[in-house]
């Protein structure tokens, strides 16, 4: 097994609670993410707690060079966001095209979001290697 740092395993464990936690609060008292509706709430938890989520997600991320390693991320971050997000998009009578075009993917842009950035990453990395000391 890998060494894994405990503090920082146990900071991503609780921006994950802290997201899911705003998410559930969110929609249970409808406010709307995404025009912004909720004041410092909304100001609160999407420039702080969010950015950490995602700076969390992706501390230790890093680029690969072979397409196995890129298509098994694939397979694990856009199967499910297609799939998932397409039959929630069905489920709601949107098209797929519908799914594709909106903007936050219904949920799931957050999956796109870490695959884009492991394809950016790999080829920074790709394109650097000859760089390295």
């Amino acid at each position: 097994m890998k060494n894994r740092i405990v503090y920082v395993d146990c900071i991503k464990g609780l921006s994950i609670m802290i997201v899911v936690l705003i998410h559930v609060f969110e929609s249970s008292i409808c406010i709307n993410s995404v025009s912004g509706e909720g004041g410092a709430w909304h100001s609160l938890t999407h420039a702080f707690i969010m950015p950490l989520f995602a700076f969390m997600s992706g501390l230790f991320i890093h680029g690969f060079y072979n397409l196995i390693d890129v298509r098994s991320k694939f397979e694990r971050l856009m199967i499910p966001m297609l799939t998932l997000g397409v039959a929630y998009a069905y489920m709601k009578g949107h098209s797929f095209v519908e799914y594709a075009m909106h903007d936050f993917k219904y949920g799931y842009w957050y999956l796109l979001f870490l695959f884009e950035s492991i394809i950016i990453i790999s080829f920074v990395e790709y394109i650097f290697e000859p760089f390295k000391f």
